[in-house]
């Protein structure tokens, strides 16, 4: 009788010590769970935050490009319609915003135009003249340099006016270095290189003279 009795007690408070265990362990359960959700919440909510700014900016660059193509325009006295001028976007220092470039059509025939850079400034919200890339025809060339920031441009057929010179951003003002200018000295080398690969490739940058391009990139 007493190894019965004994036995029961012995039972009793197993099952007594189990249940007191058993909601500890739920409860730390709950708790971790708890924090995990709470976690990707403000993650989520950060990511939500940045990607509203993103949008924000991307507007705001948008609308001062706009406004700049459109101060750009060359009006022809009536004798046909007006039209935004001939751009391009590039990042000349890969910072993730593009600066715009736009052709010059001051006059329609110019054999020589040439083509305005404008970056976008954060603080005013309008798109600031940073520099000019000048004597542009229609037998340049345009590439991108060789590191990917800045742009080179070959003019050739221009006679003593040939040259390459590349483009880049220096303290946010747009900076021109000659590569090679065409003389009696380099004529040799000057052919040579504007036959080559790299500055025979024709124009790499996407121009447009509708909104396609800016809206494409930052709406």
């Amino acid at each position: 009788m007493k190894k019965i009795i004994i036995s029961f007690i012995l039972a009793s408070v197993l099952t007594t010590s189990f249940c007191a265990c058993h909601p500890a362990e739920k409860a730390t359960n709950t708790s971790d769970s708890t924090l995990d959700v709470s976690t990707t919440t403000e993650a989520e909510t950060d990511t939500t935050v940045k990607n509203e700014t993103k949008t924000a900016d991307s507007q705001n660059i948008l609308k001062a490009y706009k406004d700049r193509l459109v101060e750009n325009i060359y009006h022809y006295n009536d004798s046909r319609a007006d039209e935004l001028p001939t751009y391009a976007l590039f990042d000349f220092d890969g910072d993730g915003t593009a600066e715009l470039l736009v052709w010059d059509i001051r006059v329609a025939s110019a054999a020589f135009r040439d083509i305005y850079v404008y970056r976008y400034n954060t603080v005013t919200g309008k798109a600031d003249h940073i520099g000019t890339m000048v004597e542009f025809t229609g037998h340049s060339v345009i590439t991108k340099a060789r590191g990917g920031e800045g742009i080179v441009i070959a003019i050739r057929d221009a006679g003593p006016q040939d040259k390459i010179t590349e483009y880049s951003l220096i303290d946010g003002r747009l900076a021109p270095s000659v590569l090679l200018a065409r003389s009696d000295e380099t004529s040799q080398e000057w052919s040579d290189k504007i036959v080559s690969s790299e500055y025979n490739g024709g124009v790499t940058l996407e121009t447009s003279n509708t909104y396609d391009v800016i809206e494409k990139e930052f709406s």
